[in-house]
């Protein structure tokens, strides 16, 4: 995906990827994760394209591309399929299937997309409203929230991963005039927002430049995760303790939906998240 243009307006700055990685937490970094599991940092990147086709169907006015990439390092495949309206309305569905090699848990299982800095203000029905994860949720009921995207980074004294909401039914971006786009989850999503890239919270071992989280600076862009999961944040110890494997990804056959169409000023996000339209 390239665009998504709505009443002449393009949507997005960078259409979406697949993502195995997140800025990796004081707690990664001490128990191995970079090196035991950095097979998945730049999976998404790396993935080649095989195929690609397009069938119209036009007894329900739809358009289906399928998109299937070759995971060579990881001997996995990955499609990602899009259902396509005239309405605007986008189905997308990404499946990955490993093949025989032993894999290490994945960080986060999910996709990611950049758009406009103008949709900086997020609703959410979900987790909150600060930042939570698989292993560390309980404070955070399921609510409606909105927040713009730059209060919900939290800056940590080394940058790391942050902002996370779990069990997220759906998210709505909008700008200031109430356009921009909703994403529903055909069941509970994680989602994140940043006005960065993931490369800014990233892990630099060797690096000498001063890496505080207070040094982060807000970018011309609204980086949006939209995961079907991401492993916990472990907190038992800082000195190795992985964690548990109740809230690890292991990397078997995982497939996840979601929703996204746009919104002009006028929508209702919420009603238009109970809307069925595939």
């Amino acid at each position: 995906m390239t665009a998504l243009e709505y009443n002449g307006k393009n949507l997005i700055k960078e259409g979406l990827q697949a993502n195995f990685w997140r800025g990796l937490t004081d707690n990664d970094v001490a128990n191995g994760t970079p090196e035991r599991c950095r097979i998945w940092k730049e999976a998404g990147k790396d993935a080649k394209l095989k195929d690609l086709k397009l069938n119209e169907r036009s007894d329900k006015r739809q358009a289906i591309v399928t998109a299937t990439y070759r995971m060579e390092k990881q001997d996995a495949d990955l499609n990602i399929n899009y259902i396509i309206r005239p309405d605007g309305a986008v189905k997308v569905t990404m499946s990955f299937i490993p093949g025989q090699k032993q894999l290490p848990e994945m960080p986060r299982l999910g996709m990611r997309m950049i758009l406009p800095a103008d949709y900086e203000m997020m609703t959410w029905l979900g987790r909150g409203p600060h930042e939570n994860y698989a292993d560390r949720k309980n404070s955070a009921a399921i609510d409606v929230y909105t927040a713009s995207v730059w209060e919900q980074y939290h800056p940590y004294v080394r940058a790391q991963e942050t902002a996370n909401k779990c069990d997220v039914r759906w998210v709505a971006l909008r700008s200031q005039s109430g356009e921009g786009l909703l994403v529903t989850g055909e069941e509970p999503l994680s989602i994140s927002a940043w006005n960065f890239p993931l490369e800014d919270i990233g892990y630099r071992p060797f690096s000498v430049e001063r890496h505080h989280g207070g040094s982060i600076e807000k970018q011309d862009l609204v980086w949006l995760n939209i995961d079907h999961m991401q492993m916990g944040v472990g907190g038992d110890n800082t000195w190795g303790a992985q964690v548990h494997p109740e809230y690890t990804i292991t990397p078997h056959a995982w497939q996840y939906s979601f929703t996204i169409q746009p919104l002009n000023k006028e929508m209702d996000a919420a009603s238009q998240a109970h809307k069925r339209f595939f």
